[in-house]
């Protein structure tokens, strides 16, 4: 029993502590709307696209640039969501963040990669939304809601329509308008850095989810003009604990030696 407790002991030294798990989502998607057959000369005169990815006057392409989101879930379900952006409210752009799209069934756009013809109309059904604007108001508590009531804002309504000649993307969720009180879900944080890292934190428990069950999420974030999109999806499992493995390990390893002494009396 001794030698078993000592290997229990090495167990847990050797065992690394696993408690939250990171998913880097690449900007790969694109998003539909790019422009208009009603204004193809916007395609050469106004827009500039860079590598199909970033719609702006060409001086304006690396502010709006988005270049990856990080998604951290550990084993109590705190949730952060981090996007590395140039693009700030504070270059008075005439443009503002976006909220923070969330959908709890997986992520399902529409089409295939890079997704150009992703819409609101076509792509992901979104079940809970982040609201940013609470930040920008002056407060760091931000409200989470159902989408169950309310509707989504899109790029067009923020910018005057899609038969506006604008630099952005048409047709694009970029914010949630909520519709009844009812919708409060939950209250998470947003964090606004200045080295160009946007930070949502919540948890599971804010979109109705449990922390000891697998979970597939899906997210999205974009400005409100949709210049750059970015979104993707992960598949999260709870990690058991060093302290649980160490008990799995020591009765696996006492089952072995029972087997061990009751063959011994036989012989």
């Amino acid at each position: 029993m001794k030698r078993l407790f000592l290997i229990g002991i090495l167990l847990l030294v050797i065992i690394p502590p696993v408690h939250a798990a990171d998913w880097i989502i690449d900007d790969s998607f694109i998003g539909g709307g790019y422009y208009t057959n009603q204004y193809p000369q916007n395609k050469v005169k106004k827009y500039y696209q860079k590598g199909g990815d970033v719609i702006s006057a060409k001086k304006n392409v690396n502010i709006f640039d988005v270049d990856e989101m990080t998604v951290n879930i550990d084993n109590s379900g705190n949730v952060t969501v981090s996007i590395a952006t140039d693009y700030s409210e504070a270059k008075g752009l005439g443009t503002e963040y976006g909220d923070l799209f969330i959908s709890t069934d997986g992520w399902k756009p529409y089409g295939d990669s890079p997704y150009m013809e992703d819409t609101i109309n076509k792509g992901e059904t979104w079940e809970y939304v982040f609201d940013t604007s609470a930040f920008v108001s002056g407060t760091n508590q931000n409200p989470i809601y159902d989408t169950a009531t309310g509707t989504f804002i899109t790029s067009d309504d923020v910018h005057g329509g899609s038969s506006q000649p604008y630099h952005f993307r048409h047709d694009q969720e970029v914010l949630f308008a909520a519709g009844d009180p009812g919708d409060f879900s939950g209250t998470g944080a947003f964090y606004d850095d200045v080295d160009g890292i946007l930070t949502y934190a919540f948890n599971l428990d804010d979109l109705g989810l449990s922390a000891d069950e697998a979970q597939n999420l899906g997210f999205r974030w974009t400005m409100t003009c949709a210049n750059d999109i970015i979104e993707g999806g992960v598949h999260w499992a709870p990690v058991p604990e060093p302290g649980t493995m160490l008990l799995l390990g020591m009765g696996l390893l006492g089952l072995g030696a029972l087997g061990r002494k009751k063959q011994a009396r036989s012989a």
